[in-house]
This record gives C-alpha cells, structure tokens and sequence, in this order.
C-alpha cells in the first residue's frame, strides 16, 4: 500500500483582483473536506459559461480552513494516491458479490 503524503499542494479560489495562490497543506492536520456550490449574492447558485454549478473544496484542519478549486476526490487522490469513486466502486462490487443473490 502507498504512504500517505504528508504535505500537498492545492489552488486556492480566486481572488477579487483575479489572482489565485497555490496552498500547502499539512495532510495530518486536516479533520474534514467539504464540497460547496458558489453563491451568488441575493441567493442562488453560481454557474460558469457554460450553466455548470461553481463548485469548489473547504478543506478544514486543525487552526484553519482552505477554500480551494480541487474537487474532494482530487484532494483525495493527493492524499492517499488513489481514485477514491474507482475505490469505493470496486468495495461495493466486493461486498456485491460477496452477500450473493436475492434470488439465489
């Protein structure tokens, strides 16, 4: 199995004057990530160009939370070195096949 990283790398959202940084984050700190829709201010969500929902991370550790542009499973994948819907998909298929048919 592959360490986990200690430290990774993410895009911070960007700011009013249109910059983004590039935040390091100490991966034994962090306590949860969340996924969160833009709002638009007065209500409602943000869409880009294309009428896509905005959708950015808070990564909460302990001391600070980090609003980036990676998705979880993105942050996820930084963390631990694997896709984590390919993972989950194949657990479930595992468990599947273990618990059999109803119809057997």
């Amino acid at each position: 199995m592959k360490e986990n990283q200690k430290y990774i790398k993410l895009t911070g959202l960007t700011d009013r004057n249109g910059q983004q940084c590039r935040v390091m984050v100490n991966t034994e700190r962090v306590l949860g990530i969340e996924e969160r829709y833009g709002q638009k201010f007065g209500g409602g969500v943000q869409k880009d160009k294309e009428g896509y929902p905005k959708i950015y991370s808070e990564v909460i550790t302990k001391g600070k939370s980090f609003f980036v542009l990676e998705s979880v499973e993105e942050i996820y994948d930084k963390i631990y070195g694997y896709d984590v819907a390919k993972r989950i998909s194949n657990s479930s298929l595992e468990h599947q096949s273990d618990v059999g048919s109803l119809f057997d």
